[in-house]
């Protein structure tokens, strides 16, 4: 009788570590699916931060803000300085690039066109962000580009105007404040009415 109530026992308690041992299994498995689904929504969630951030930022340039500092060189080596005091009492648009932008090289073109057509109306200005000179000048003059043309080559244009990207085209009124940017190619309708709101 002792001997089947200690196998009884044995048994139970063999039962007893099998259960356990696939509870634990499970619950293994568990955290792991948990932790699987779980990493992918981190990333969903940080993807819509980010497209608020961007949003907001958007929203933010909208509204009229003084344009960044800046003193630059023209890239012709003239001896002219493009700076926020030269801008002043007449509406600009800036057009900031490198040569390596694929965009720019349709973009430039376009807005070479629309300077030459509106240039009683605005001041347009383009901006070589970090090119050597002659690298900048050539990519320039294959373009035929006649507008003038400032270098930039120590990064700082980056932090003073908050560049997210390039091309980036800036909308500068009379008073010298920046009322709006595209970041990315402009399309010439979206262009021509921008600086229709400046004059």
């Amino acid at each position: 009788m002792k001997a089947k109530s200690s196998k009884k026992a044995e048994v139970n308690q063999l039962s007893e570590l099998a259960l356990g041992s696939q509870l634990s299994r499970a619950g293994r498995w568990s955290r792991y699916f948990l932790a699987v689904a779980f990493v992918p929504l981190v990333f969903f969630l940080a993807g819509l931060a980010v497209t608020r951030v961007s949003s907001n930022d958007t929203a933010q340039r909208s509204a009229p803000r003084q344009l960044g500092s800046f003193d630059l060189p023209d890239l012709l080596g003239s001896g002219i300085r493009h700076s926020n005091a030269s801008l002043k009492g007449r509406p600009a648009v800036i057009t900031v690039f490198d040569k390596d932008c694929v965009s720019c090289k349709t973009e430039l073109p376009m807005i070479e066109e629309v300077a030459s057509t509106m240039k009683n109306k605005v001041f347009v200005l383009g901006v070589d962000h970090l090119d050597r000179v002659s690298d900048a000048q050539a990519f320039v003059s294959g373009l035929a580009i006649t507008f003038p043309v400032a270098h930039e080559l120590t990064g700082d244009l980056s932090l003073s105007w908050q560049l997210a990207g390039l091309p980036t085209t800036l909308f500068v009124d009379s008073r010298g404040q920046e009322v709006s940017r595209v970041v990315g190619t402009i399309a010439r309708d979206d262009l021509i009415n921008r600086i229709e709101r400046l004059s």
